[in-house]
């Protein structure tokens, strides 16, 4: 469940995880982010909008056309991804340091 906050951020609710002892839900509030781009508000509204939820789960499966599916994504599924991604972005960003470290600093750059 998602709500607004006054500050115009967003407040998810996160259902109970098995590991819960307590069995409570838990609410998290995520604000605006500073660029448009990188803004995990933004970003999950516009998915919202593109992939048309209006309730039930964020993270959905898609089909060999790359519809997106009513049921969820299961746990595992959701850690490929995040991972994937994460290793993604750390292969651009050495790539990017191992770039500037390795650039001559006599010869000129464009």
């Amino acid at each position: 469940m998602m709500s607004s906050t006054p500050s115009g951020g967003l407040v998810v609710t996160l259902r109970r995880a098995k590991s819960d002892q307590e069995s409570r839900s838990q609410r998290i509030g995520i604000p605006y982010g500073s660029s448009e781009k990188a803004c995990p508000v933004r970003l999950l509204q516009a998915w919202l909008e593109t992939a048309r939820i209006v309730v039930g789960p964020l993270f959905r499966s898609l089909d060999k056309f790359r519809r997106v599916q009513p049921r969820r994504l299961s746990d595992k599924a959701v850690a490929r991804i995040v991972k994937r991604r994460a290793k993604a972005d750390m292969n651009a960003a050495a790539s990017t340091v191992i770039g500037a470290g390795f650039r001559d600093p006599l010869v000129p750059t464009r």
